[in-house]
């Protein structure tokens, strides 16, 4: 025969274990917000000193890169344009120009005063070593960016110029 004290303690046992099982299914599910998403185009420009005419395929960033602080520059050369697809929770690498890359991940939609949208994120750019050592983290940054304006940031030395990125989100 088993002793009653017994049998209460195990069924006390046996109902603190099916509580939350049974709260748990009662519990209405929730949706996971949706995922933000932007695609930003990136531009790599060199700046020069040495003079050179000015090309086509930046003539829409002409009048920004006339101004401070890139009047330095005498001419400028477009070296790639490729794009960066941001999504909340989720890092997007993309390899740049020589041993540079970017990481990008989307953090928010914020909206202003003026009922501007503007995207919030994080940027970084890392310089691949030649060694198997890990890749230096150059810059790391939180941005907050008009949808649809550029951002301009000027970059490290690159052969016989300076790098300068073009920012520009949707």
């Amino acid at each position: 025969m088993i002793p009653t004290r017994w049998l209460v303690t195990a069924s006390a046992a046996v109902a603190l274990w099916l509580v939350p099982l049974t709260s748990a299914h009662s519990a209405p599910a929730r949706r996971a917000a949706p995922a933000l998403r932007a695609r930003c185009e990136v531009q790599i420009i060199e700046g020069r000193k040495q003079p050179g005419p000015f090309p086509q395929a930046l003539r829409r960033l002409r009048s920004r890169l006339a101004g401070q602080p890139f009047k330095r520059f005498r001419s400028f050369r477009l070296l790639k344009k490729t794009t960066l697809d941001l999504a909340t929770g989720r890092r997007t690498r993309r390899r740049l120009v020589g041993p540079y890359r970017f990481e990008g991940q989307l953090l928010a939609r914020v909206v202003t005063a003026r009922r501007r949208s503007r995207l919030q994120f994080r940027l970084s750019l890392y310089r691949q070593r030649m060694s198997m050592k890990p890749a230096k983290r150059l810059l790391r940054t939180t941005l907050e960016l008009d949808r649809g304006g550029t951002l301009f940031l000027a970059g490290p030395r690159y052969r016989a110029g300076r790098l300068i990125f073009a920012l520009t989100c949707r």
